[in-house]
């Protein structure tokens, strides 16, 4: 996703893929920022739990607003982060997860020497393959 796409966008985007986080690049693919769901739910109107109903899709009832739906129109950059942990593609798994302990995050972005953007490894990632080892 790039920054100018709007918080509707990213929505759409986690729901359809089921995702928690969403790297946000430039134009030549360079990182400028991550946008997570507690990202989007801080710039979310409140929405009163007691209002909430089961759905089958993914976090429908997460993202739900009430009142005016202009607040979906923002652009990702106003509410993405911008200062984060990152890791290279070299990076010893060891060390990745040492990482997202110590700093208490979901999920570190790989990038290069350029820092354009590879991929991302999260908890979730760490976890299946600690899984596999046991298995």
């Amino acid at each position: 996703m790039t920054a100018n796409q709007t918080l509707a966008e990213a929505i759409e985007t986690l729901q359809e893929h089921e995702l928690r986080h969403v790297p946000i690049v430039d134009e030549e693919n360079q990182l400028v920022g991550l946008l997570s769901d507690r990202d989007i739910l801080r710039n979310l109107p409140y929405l009163s739990r007691s209002k909430i109903k089961n759905s089958t899709k993914f976090r429908e009832d997460l993202f739900r607003i009430e009142g005016s739906r202009a607040v979906l129109n923002q652009q990702i950059e106003n509410v993405m982060t911008k200062k984060l942990w990152t890791i290279e593609a070299h990076c010893p798994l060891i060390e990745a997860a040492l990482i997202l302990m110590k700093k208490k995050i979901g999920v570190l972005p790989i990038v290069d020497s350029e820092r354009k953007l590879q991929g991302i490894i999260s908890v979730m990632d760490l976890l299946k393959v600690v899984r596999s080892m046991v298995e």
